[in-house]
Formats: structure tokens, C-alpha cells, sequence
């Protein structure tokens, strides 16, 4: 039975000034199908999505939803278009002063002539769903990272929508809420039927809740392929890209390399600036007195006590030779002094050699995050601050 296309995305262009992003981007999205994107930050994988939602209007191509042009639909055109789709935003983009219940409310109370009975009922029924019920009275503020998320997700199912666009639905969660979210989309697709389209980093996760997967590359798709199939793919980009998240590690101690630290510090400044999402990065530095004892008889330890001492979904990453970093977001400065001199304290008591006569010396600095500040400057900051035992 031939399927029924409900996206197709044919040959789009978008510049911006002088600079080209997309270079001829051809996707084609079919009925109660899951399609995930993948692809490194900053190539535009969220600016599809843009274009699909009609926030951006491409240079060259169009984009259809429905057989609906949107880069030329009038605005009622767009309404209707919109009002079969739905859209969870990285940061979920709740309205702090509105309960859960009332933030999912909002679409059917501004969009449809629902009786309040109706929209009680089915709202309760979509908190239900995402195991949300007991916390309809409290506001975001009050929730956690995964909390948040899935009521977004329930916000972006009570119209039922025909589609829905997933940007980055796990930025900032652990492992375990991760996995939460994850399994709450594809029984969420499951039970509503709905299309959808996932832009992700989270790899291999992302591959065992699509259907199939696109690879953005250099302005272009380079890659569709089932995601069942991905380990059949042989194109070299693809293959890179695989191999650079699944092994960027210290060889060492397993954490992140410098490398992935300067991709997550720059993605978590360009949040930052975007949202006000809040984040600090803390150094720990290991100096040994004496000349002839090298640095790496103690990266064991000190892995161990850096992520005894956060979340697993922080970022911990080894920084330099004597140098480890990590990223903790939402983290206040005066949080992260306290972490920092706590770290030291422990650091400096389990790396301590009776056998030596001068033990190991811990330094930490940290610094928060302030807008428009580039992420050297903010390690650079962190660097200056080190505290001296």
C-alpha cells in the first residue's frame, strides 16, 4: 500500500547575509512516521523545523505540510496548518506564571470552543498520560528538567495534532530522565498516531524511537536510511560523525576530551544567551610538589570524587594534562564556590600518600556564566580564580 507523504521538504535554500545553511535540503515525511535528524551543532537542523512550522521562509524550494505551501500560505492558510501541528521546544517554553494544567490548557481555551468540562477532562486525561496528575496545581518553577519536558509534551498533544516537531526534546536531562522522555514520545506516538520529526544529539538513543534517520551535513541531506539499518550506512560523513560522539573520550579516564568540552561549552553559551539559562564551569588542577611524580598516578581518584560529587548528566571533562572541567548548569556562583572548596577538601584528602612528604596540591576555580562572554573568556575567568590550598 503506497503511503501518504504528509512533509515533503524539496530542495530548500537559506542564507543568512552571506553565510548559506542550507544547500538544497530535500526530506520527504510520511504519515504516522518518526524521523530523526542528526548532524553536528550549527548546521541547521533546527532551521528545518523552523521552515516546516512557517517561522522561516527559505530562499529557494518550498516546504509543504498537507499539500500546503508554507512559504506562501496566507496567514489564515498558516493558522490552519499550525493548528494540525504541534511543537516541543528545547526548553519546553512553559509560562512560569500558569500552573501545569493551565499551561496545557492554553491551546484548546485560545483555539477551540471546547466547554470547560471538556477541556478539564481532557487535559487530566493527557497529565494521566504522562504521569503528571498529581502535580497540576504546582508552576514550572517548581518542576524538574523532565517534568517540564513532558508537560510540554502534553501541551503539544491536546489538539491532537496530526504532526508534531521535536527540537533537542532531552537537552540538559540525565541518563535516566533521558531515557524517560524518550519512552514517553514512542508510547505517545504509539497511542496518538501522530507524525513526527526529532532533532537530536542523542546518539545511538535516537535510533531505537524513529523509524528512520536523516544526517544534515554541509547544507545538505548526506544520509536517509532506516534507523534499523544505520550500521549498514557507509558514508564517510555519517561514519565520522558516529565515530566522533561515540569516542571523544580521554583515554585515561574515560571523561570527555578538551574537544567535546569546547563543543558543549559552546552550545551551552549560545542557550545561555538565547534563553538566560544559567550555567557555571568548574576547574579542578592537580600539582604535584614534587618534580619527579607525574599527574596521572591520580586521575583515577580524582574522576571518581568529580562524579561523586554531581549529577551524571553534568558535564565532566578532562581539560588539560592537570586540569579537569565540568559544566553544571543552572548552577549560581556561590554554588559553585561551595562545590568547588567541598571538591578540593575531598580531592586533597584521598589523593594524600602518607608515603609522600609533600602531597598532591588542588587548585579550583569556577565562573558563571554572563551574557555575550565567549566560552574562552569564561574559562579564562575560571582559570584566574584558582584557589590556592
Amino acid at each position: 500500500m503506497e503511503r501518504s507523504r504528509i512533509i515533503a521538504v524539496d530542495n530548500i535554500y537559506k542564507s543568512f547575509k552571506d553565510t548559506p545553511v542550507l544547500q538544497g535540503v530535500s526530506l520527504d515525511v510520511y504519515q504516522k512516521e518518526t524521523v530523526g535528524i542528526i548532524g553536528k551543532s550549527g548546521v541547521g537542523k533546527s532551521l528545518i523545523l523552523k521552515h516546516i512550522i512557517g517561522l522561516m521562509r527559505a530562499d529557494a524550494g518550498q516546504v509543504l505540510v498537507n499539500g500546503t505551501d508554507v512559504g506562501k500560505a496566507s496567514r489564515g492558510e498558516l493558522e490552519r496548518v499550525r493548528y494540525k501541528m504541534g511543537f516541543l521546544f528545547q526548553n519546553a517554553a512553559l509560562f512560569d506564571s500558569l500552573t501545569v494544567f493551565e499551561n496545557v490548557a492554553l491551546p484548546l481555551r485560545e483555539t477551540t470552543k471546547l466547554s470547560e468540562t471538556e477541556i478539564q477532562e481532557k487535559v487530566k486525561d493527557l497529565l494521566d498520560h504522562v504521569g503528571l496528575i498529581a502535580a497540576k496545581e504546582k508552576f514550572p518553577p517548581q518542576l524538574s528538567g523532565g517534568m517540564r519536558k513532558r508537560v510540554g509534551l502534553a501541551r503539544a498533544l491536546v489538539n491532537n495534532p496530526d504532526i508534531i516537531l521535536f527540537d533537542e526534546p532531552t537537552t540538559g536531562l540525565d541518563p535516566l530522565r533521558k531515557n524517560a522522555v524518550h519512552e514517553l514520545i514512542a508510547a505517545s506516538q504509539r497511542r496518538h498516531g501522530f507524525t513526527a520529526i526529532i532533532v537530536s544529539h542523542e546518539i545511538p538513543d535516537i535510533f531505537t524511537i524513529t523509524d528512520r534517520i536523516a544526517m544534515l551535513d554541509e547544507g545538505r541531506i548526506v544520509v536517509d536510511t532506516p534507523s534499523s539499518e544505520f550500521e549498514r550506512v557507509k558514508n564517510e560523513a555519517f561514519l565520522n560523525f558516529l565515530s566522533g560522539v561515540q569516542s571523544i573520550r580521554c583515554p585515561h579516564t574515560g571523561l570527555l576530551s578538551r574537544i567535546e568540552l569546547d563543543i558543549r561549552l559552546a552550545e551551552e553559551c549560545s542557550r545561555s544567551d538565547r534563553y538566560g539559562q544559567p550555567f557555571s564551569v568548574v576547574l579542578v588542577q592537580v600539582e604535584s610538589a614534587r618534580k619527579d611524580t607525574k599527574v596521572e598516578e591520580w586521575h583515577f581518584e580524582l574522576t571518581y570524587v568529580l562524579k561523586k560529587q554531581v549529577r551524571a548528566s553534568d558535564v565532566i571533562a578532562r581539560y588539560d594534562e592537570s586540569t579537569f572541567a565540568m559544566i553544571l548548569p543552572g548552577t549560581p556562583e556561590w554554588a559553585a564556590e561551595v562545590l568547588a572548596c567541598r571538591i578540593r577538601e575531598i580531592a586533597s584528602s584521598k589523593l594524600a600518600d602518607p608515603a609522600e612528604e609533600a602531597p598532591p596540591r588542588i587548585f579550583v576555580g569556577w565562573a558563571e556564566f554572563e551574557p555575550k562572554k565567549t566560552p574562552e573568556q569564561l574559562v579564562r575567568k575560571a582559570l584566574n580564580r584558582l584557589i590556592v590550598p
